[in-house]
């Protein structure tokens, strides 16, 4: 039962957190505030509290005792501001500058290192750098590797780069995790792996099942993107799939992610594009991406 509590159950990890920071709060523990603001961000952020984390973050940056209090909390809102499709760069700028200048008397850094790498490729739309900086996040940090190799495994799928997904899957199994997140993102990643196969009643219903496991664990930000994925390896034309991409359409937009709705928009607008058969007119093929 190693690993943090979002891997098993974001929502139970968002309110313990959260009353945990309360009470640390109350009592004047210092050190547990930060850390729990962390804890909680992530635990709210992957829940769909994207307000309350945003709040929690912004507050817990001005109460910051320590240039290393600072940058942990600075870390989780680099990553808020970068999905919710704002700029970002002069925070990603700091983290890197900050961790890159103390890693090397602190080796354990390192996988924070390649976390703020990712979310700088993240701005910049380059999902395979993003989703491989991950990769060696979590191989740096086993104790956060769920949470790394799903992140990679979910954007390899977006990059539709296959070789990165299936690497990412890999990785998920070889933590040994029985965590619910663990176990579901891994079948979203067999799932799109099947769809770049050309697999795609088996990619549907895979992706299917996975999007409604993460919906009932309270699971709505990688509910969401499960959603994106769909959308961009099947399209549109399925109305399950349909539904569900309008559902995570709504979640997206409930928690401000404009990077996710721009990338939503942008599959859709494709898919608007690819020539529909009519009677007695022979369809055209797209070609398929390699990988």
């Amino acid at each position: 039962m190693g690993g943090p509590l979002t891997d098993r159950d974001p929502r139970a990890a968002f309110e313990v957190s959260r009353v945990g920071l309360e009470l640390a709060r109350r009592f004047g523990h210092r050190q547990s505030v930060s850390m729990l603001i962390g804890n909680a961000s992530v635990g709210a952020a992957e829940s769909g509290e994207w307000d309350w984390a945003r709040a929690e973050l912004l507050a817990g940056l001005e109460e910051a005792a320590s240039d290393e209090e600072r940058i942990m909390i600075l870390t989780f809102l680099a990553q808020g501001i970068v999905e919710s499709g704002a700029e970002a760069g002069a925070e990603v700028d700091e983290v890197e500058r900050w961790l890159t200048g103390h890693v090397e008397e602190e080796p354990h850094l390192a996988s924070g290192v390649s976390s703020i790498l990712a979310a700088r490729a993240l701005q910049h739309g380059n999902l395979a750098v993003a989703s491989s900086r991950l990769l060696e996040s979590g191989r740096l940090d086993p104790y956060n590797a769920v949470a790394s190799f799903s992140e990679a495994t979910l954007l390899a799928l977006l990059a539709r780069d296959r070789g990165l997904a299936e690497s990412g899957v890999a990785a998920l199994r070889a933590t040994g995790s029985h965590a619910a997140i663990a176990l579901r993102i891994a079948g979203v990643g067999d799932a799109g792996i099947a769809a770049r196969g050309g697999r795609t009643d088996a990619a549907r219903a895979g992706l299917l099942a996975a999007y409604g496991d993460l919906r009932d664990l309270g699971a709505a930000r990688k509910q969401a993107l499960t959603g994106l994925v769909m959308s961009t390896l099947l399209g549109m034309g399925d109305p399950q799939v349909r539904a569900a991409v309008t559902e995570s359409r709504g979640l997206f937009e409930r928690m401000g992610a404009g990077l996710w709705l721009g990338l939503l928009d942008a599959t859709e607008a494709r898919e608007a594009l690819v020539p529909k058969a009519r009677p007695g007119v022979e369809q055209l093929t797209v070609p398929a991406e390699h990988g």
